[in-house]
């Protein structure tokens, strides 16, 4: 079994010795107005050197981009996996900050 933090360490922190490497993104605008505020919406597929392919949606409004840790929905979904399967298949976070938290707890555990 792989830990899906070891993708999502390379997606935000780029190559990192000993683990998978992306090999390709894509990405596709989603973006939208809802009830007259600017919704950002990304979905990216990162392709990686195992075989693995991890799918990340973002999600943000205009409303409040100056706020410390404004709200930032991200969601990442392993779409295929290697000989061994990625745990959890899932991981949703509110902000960039729960994010960071959240890696920097897995990092410390390894």
């Amino acid at each position: 079994m792989n830990s899906l933090y070891r993708y999502l360490h390379v997606i935000a922190y780029q190559e990192q010795e000993g683990l998978p490497s992306v090999v390709k993104v894509s990405s596709a605008d989603h973006s939208y107005e809802d009830a007259g505020t600017n919704v950002t919406c990304t979905a990216s597929r990162y392709e990686f050197s195992d075989g693995a392919i991890i799918c990340c949606t973002e999600e943000s409004d205009d409303d409040e981009n100056d706020a410390l840790c404004a709200e930032y929905w991200l969601t990442y979904r392993v779409l295929e996996h290697p000989e061994n399967v990625i745990e959890p298949a899932m991981k949703q976070f509110t902000n960039r900050c729960q994010q960071a938290f959240w890696l920097k707890m897995q990092a410390v555990s390894r």
